[in-house]
């Protein structure tokens, strides 16, 4: 499934039904406001949730930044509106998946979104990739399709672990040949919703496709280095342990030489990166 005609035309289901989440109320007035910094700031402003998430996120050690922000106003400054949007919208999205009701072992899956989020923002900024909003938002939503295959098919999060077991086939095609559908897609449809950039877009539709994750890095792209980001920070967070249930990262022993390639790494340079991750994360190498 490699264009958007593609994956419309393979998911009539999910789409007829609306298992999709649907960007809320709050999002869609901040879009009204258009570029008025104002009337942005007053309608986060007017969510105390929202706006305690956003600053709360902005001074945490991953931004880095040497002064507290305090306010709304003070970090669409500071940031820009692109960094502070990127923010809220990763914020309303687990705040609309957590409203459903999925398997309590979903649990561990909302923490590993978030520290795969916040590796992405430690592994761009080892790398020298400036764009720590969209590596963040990357991050945080790679994976949402999950809860919504979980809200249509009982049995996915075990279909998923699985598909992290076996060493042939690609995680996405054990998916599809179940469900004519996989949590790629979903979260490329979800990310498509909520307005994110079509460069995330897609590296969410392709996180799991090793044709693009190995052959297809051969040229540097924007796009290629959000890839090697997003893969890097899942392999560092153990997503295939946390979410996959397997000692065993079979995708990553296929990309890793590829991703090393691409960044012009040696095994003691990727090494390096690792112990620089883990150092800024607190992570337990796996």
């Amino acid at each position: 499934m490699n264009s958007e005609q593609d994956i419309l035309e393979n998911l009539p289901e999910f789409l007829s039904k609306s298992f999709l989440p649907s960007p809320p109320e709050i999002l869609i007035k901040i879009r009204q406001a258009d570029s008025d910094l104002e009337r942005i700031s007053k309608v986060i402003n007017a969510d105390m949730g929202l706006c305690a998430s956003v600053l709360k996120t902005i001074n945490s050690p991953f931004y880095g930044l040497k002064n507290k922000v305090i306010s709304i106003p003070q970090a669409v400054t500071l940031l820009g509106l692109k960094s502070v949007m990127s923010i809220v919208n990763a914020h309303l999205l687990l705040v609309e998946m957590k409203s459903g009701e999925y398997a309590t072992i979903l649990d561990d899956f909302w923490h590993l979104s978030n520290t795969i989020a916040e590796t992405c923002v430690v592994v761009a900024k080892a790398l020298n990739y400036p764009a720590t909003e969209d590596v963040y938002v990357m991050g945080l939503f790679h994976d949402a399709g999950v809860p919504m295959m979980l809200k249509r098919f009982t049995d996915a999060l075990d279909t998923l672990q699985s598909a992290y077991r076996q060493s042939e086939l690609r995680i996405t095609d054990i998916e599809n040949q179940n469900y004519n559908c996989n949590h790629a897609v979903i979260g490329y449809l979800i990310a498509k919703s909520w307005h994110l950039p079509q460069e995330i877009r897609n590296v969410i539709r392709d996180h799991h496709n090793l044709e693009q994750l190995t052959l297809g890095l051969s040229e540097e792209t924007n796009t290629n280095t959000l890839r090697v980001i997003l893969k890097i920070s899942e392999y560092i967070s153990n997503a295939h342990q946390v979410l996959g249930g397997h000692p065993v990262n079979h995708e990553w022993d296929k990309i890793k030489p590829y991703v090393l390639e691409y960044l012009g790494f040696s095994e003691p340079d990727f090494e390096d990166l690792e112990d620089y991750v883990h150092e800024q994360m607190g992570l337990v190498p796996a």
